[in-house]
């Protein structure tokens, strides 16, 4: 038997599995860990058909306060693919997470 000593902050695979439930139960399509070119992204949203990334969420457990500033490499480097960028930092602000991608998923045009 091992001992479970709980963790001081929630992991990044935790609130990565928590967005992919609730998009799951919205019925809208996504993919974790998703290596496109010299990029992971722990998050893409496909449109409708399945055959186009149309937004990228970051999570990032550690920093408390996300700013462009603390993430800039990583930013500057995503921002070229045109996409919107959600960054979710803990587990109180994954309803504002889901909440931006069902806009960003219900305005998207085929």
């Amino acid at each position: 038997m091992i001992t479970f000593n709980i963790p001081n902050r929630i992991t990044e695979a935790n609130i990565q599995a928590e967005i992919y439930r609730r998009l799951y139960i919205e019925n809208i399509p996504c993919y974790l860990e998703y290596k496109h070119e010299h990029s992971k992204f722990d998050i893409v949203i496909l449109n409708q058909s399945k055959t186009t990334i149309i937004a990228i969420i970051e999570i990032k457990s550690k920093i408390k306060n996300i700013n462009i500033i603390s993430c800039k490499k990583q930013f500057d480097k995503y921002s070229r693919y045109g996409l919107p960028l959600i960054y979710c930092n803990n587990c109180s602000q994954i309803n504002n997470t889901i909440e931006s991608i069902k806009d960003i998923y219900n305005n998207h045009i085929e």
